[in-house]
Formats: structure tokens, C-alpha cells, sequence
């Protein structure tokens, strides 16, 4: 999870393939967003160096 301006604030690191797993779901603790990040975007990586699309969220007073 990056913020707005590409800083990493979160991450969850797999350490063996899920193929077998679908659909395949895992979730972070404790994520704090500072309050001044008003978008974070989340994408996944694969260690075959596919990414997926990037998912972006909006604060409340960003959305339009």
C-alpha cells in the first residue's frame, strides 16, 4: 500500500505460491494512514514480476 505520493506505508510479504488457494485472500494488521493521506493505492506483485492493476482509494473529502 503506497501513499499518495509513492511511499510505501504497508506491505504483506508471501513466502510460497497460493495456487491451490482460490480464491486466494490475506489482509494486513494495523495499518495506520497518517491523516494528511488523503489516497492510497494497493497493488500486488508476484515473484514472477507480474503486478496487478492498481486499486486506488480516496479519502471522503476527495471523492467526486
Amino acid at each position: 500500500m503506497l501513499d499518495g505520493d509513492g511511499k510505501e506505508i504497508a506491505k504483506r510479504t508471501l513466502y510460497h505460491p497460493h495456487v491451490n488457494e482460490q480464491p486466494f485472500t490475506r489482509y494486513v494488521r494495523d495499518i495506520v494512514i497518517p491523516a494528511d493521506v488523503s489516497k492510497v493505492t494497493i497493488t500486488a506483485k508476484c515473484n514472477k514480476g507480474h503486478d496487478s492493476k492498481p486499486y486506488v482509494l480516496m479519502g471522503k473529502e476527495n471523492k467526486q
